[in-house]
């Protein structure tokens, strides 16, 4: 079993900023100022990507955080999971502490037993 929770964002994935740096890249391709077009471009594909909203997987290896580059914590790195209120902590061996405010998908169980299944597979892998 495994849960998805995706980071609550208010902007949109694609702006009207991306678009029309998009389409002038496109247009500079194709006459002598290639360079300036191909780096218009690149720099709206870049935003596109990074607007793309995070989700985090929960599953029994570890923590997977989908985000401009994907991240995989395993258990033994993990000191706790919570889920409150909407808002999910992370807290990692090394001191870092991750927090999203997410969103959960429909047939979600509810917050005490998700983090009671959290609990568990802390335990499982401090053990192992």
């Amino acid at each position: 079993m495994s849960y998805i929770l995706h980071k609550i964002r208010e902007r949109k994935r694609v702006s009207v900023l991306d678009v029309a740096m998009a389409g002038c890249g496109g247009i500079l391709l194709f006459t002598t100022a290639r360079l300036p077009g191909a780096l218009l471009l690149l720099t709206a594909i870049f935003g596109v990507l990074t607007k793309r909203p995070d989700s985090f997987v929960i599953h029994a290896e570890g923590i997977t955080w989908r985000a401009f580059r994907k991240k995989f914590y395993p258990w033994n790195t993990v000191h706790q999971v919570i889920l409150k209120d909407g808002l999910l902590t992370i807290d990692l061996m090394n001191n870092t502490l991750i927090q999203a405010e997410v969103q959960t998908t429909d047939p979600f169980p509810g917050e005490e037993e998700f983090n009671r299944y959290c609990r568990q597979l802390q335990e499982k892998g401090k053990v192992a």
